[in-house]
């Protein structure tokens, strides 16, 4: 099953943001990203700048588990989620399940109608966000991530993701045959 993701942190973004990323990676091996943004909180009590992305990953688990496992993400980040208003306030790390699908379906984002997905979405490059002080390099569209255990590096696999979009190329390593 491939699931999509919405990521986000308005705490520490930029280093949070990084995190979520490597943890993705180190959880459930190759993830497509998009462009990390700069974006206006929606929704929350916050004057703080939020830093989103999407993700992309395979998992055989279920949706349940698979949420188990990104509420685990957060709390290692330092959300409190047994606060009330968890929800409502700044928070160090936001994953939520945008769909899940069989086969590659990147329209999923294009389907939800949040500001910040219609940002992420149009690569506005005024507003990405430079992550390499934190290992994430920039990538101005959405490039297949994997991280390197023997390095601890986070690893750029492929970046022609146009390609991957428009269906003419497999998105991931297990679909080419090399995994």
């Amino acid at each position: 099953m491939l699931y999509y993701l919405s990521i986000g942190s308005n705490v520490a973004p930029e280093f949070n943001i990084a995190r979520i990323i490597k943890q993705l990676s180190q959880k459930y091996g190759e993830i497509i990203c998009y462009p990390c943004v700069y974006t206006i909180p929606e929704g929350i009590k916050s004057q703080s700048i939020f830093i989103n992305s999407l993700c992309i990953f395979q998992s055989d688990m279920s949706i349940e588990k698979v949420k188990l496992a990104l509420n685990l993400i957060e709390e290692d980040l330092g959300r409190n989620r047994e606060d009330p208003d968890s929800s409502k306030i700044d928070r160090p790390a936001d994953l939520d399940i945008m769909g899940v699908s069989e086969k590659f379906k990147p329209e999923i984002f294009s389907s939800q109608r949040n500001k910040y997905i219609e940002e992420i979405l149009a690569y506005r490059s005024a507003g990405i966000a430079d992550l390499s002080i934190y290992g994430l390099p920039v990538f101005q569209r959405p490039a297949t991530i994997n991280f390197d255990t023997a390095t601890g590096d986070i690893r750029i696999l492929n970046d022609a993701t146009n390609r991957l979009v428009d269906g003419a190329e497999p998105a991931f390593l297990f679909q080419r045959g090399f995994a």
